[in-house]
């Protein structure tokens, strides 16, 4: 199997996870990543080592989707990509690019766009709760669910990749050649404050709850 019917197999898996309960987002790219890694395991898979650096058609505002960067940030390291934020001078609107090995790139891409749809479809529900009655509390209804997201995310990730170690090794971690051409760029990680309402804590914590469950609908499929 080529890496093309790989990328296949992860998007289909992804695409069968669509449901309204979007804490079965969480199990469908824990079964990405492993199936990804199970393919990386093997001796005969070729791989091209081009690196892309290109746009993956995302774009958001730090007021309305600042936990879009550390959503993409944790998909994108766990995938052995790295995201960059791409801005026009004078333009508060973010697009987000990635960085990766070929063979990486498309399913990491695929991963992120998965995800995002998700995670504007529960932001969404919780901005919709009638016991918001002004633009700013449903703003930071959403704000909260998404970061929440993305924490409970990260520490499902964190945990997959406890599990796997040493099994997965080196094969998960962003090639050292993707390290070098964002030190060439002179690219840097920059630091963004996000304040989130105490009002909408239940929120978050319903996020994290969507970001880390674990469900066994997709375990058949790697």
């Amino acid at each position: 199997m080529g890496i093309e019917q790989i990328q296949q197999k992860i998007s289909k898996l992804l695409a069968l996870s669509q449901s309204p309960n979007e804490n079965e987002a969480q199990a469908a790219l824990l079964k990405a990543r492993a199936l990804m890694a199970q393919y990386k395991l093997r001796p005969n898979m070729k791989m091209n080592s081009d690196v892309v650096y290109k746009g993956i058609g995302i774009t958001f505002t730090l007021t309305s989707e600042p936990w879009m960067i550390s959503l993409c940030r944790t998909i994108s390291i766990n995938y052995c990509c790295r995201p960059v934020l791409s801005c026009q001078p004078g333009k508060r609107t973010y697009e987000i690019w990635l960085i990766g090995l070929s063979e990486d790139f498309e399913i990491c891409k695929t991963a992120i766009q998965y995800a995002v749809d998700c995670v504007r479809t529960g932001a969404n529900r919780c901005k919709a709760d009638p016991s918001w009655t002004t633009v700013k509390q449903r703003r930071e209804a959403a704000k909260s669910y998404g970061i929440g997201f993305a924490e409970g995310l990260n520490e499902a990730f964190q945990k997959q990749s406890q599990s796997n170690q040493p099994k997965w090794g080196l094969v998960m971690r962003t090639p050292s050649i993707i390290n070098k051409f964002i030190a060439d760029l002179g690219i840097k990680n920059r630091a963004f404050n996000i304040n989130l309402s105490n009002d909408t804590e239940e929120c978050r914590a319903a996020g994290k709850e969507d970001g880390k469950m674990m469900r066994s609908s997709f375990r058949n499929l790697v």
